[in-house]
């Protein structure tokens, strides 16, 4: 029944997205999931933390000032981050301190970037 599938023609292309940003999350042990609300809505956030699983952890940001990375966590993903945030992120920790997932708008910050 299309009503209970993952994604449909009219749930958009978003769906598929969360989906499979969601999967690849569900994977790790203790992730942290930051979303750059100026670039992905409220609302793309509560549906990504209902198809995660519960030990996941949010960290919502308007701006990349906001951004602190807290330890305790076995992976930290920006979720449709801005290209401010992106950038941000590359000055303090590198050029190659992120990591993306095809099809997705998933970013992986790399861990061993932030030691």
């Amino acid at each position: 029944m299309a009503s209970q599938g993952d994604t449909w023609w009219n749930k958009g292309s978003l769906g598929n997205r969360v989906v499979q940003a969601a999967k690849i999350i569900n994977q790790e042990a203790k992730p942290l999931v930051v979303a750059d609300l100026n670039q992905a809505n409220f609302g793309d956030a509560i549906a990504l933390s209902y198809r995660v699983n519960p030990q996941t952890k949010f960290q919502l940001i308007t701006t990349p000032e906001m951004l602190t990375i807290p330890s305790g966590f076995s992976n930290i993903f920006l979720y449709n981050p801005s290209s401010n945030l992106i950038n941000k992120i590359q000055t303090k920790y590198g050029n190659k301190s992120i990591k993306t997932f095809d099809g997705t708008t998933l970013v992986e910050l790399e861990s061993n970037a932030i030691k």
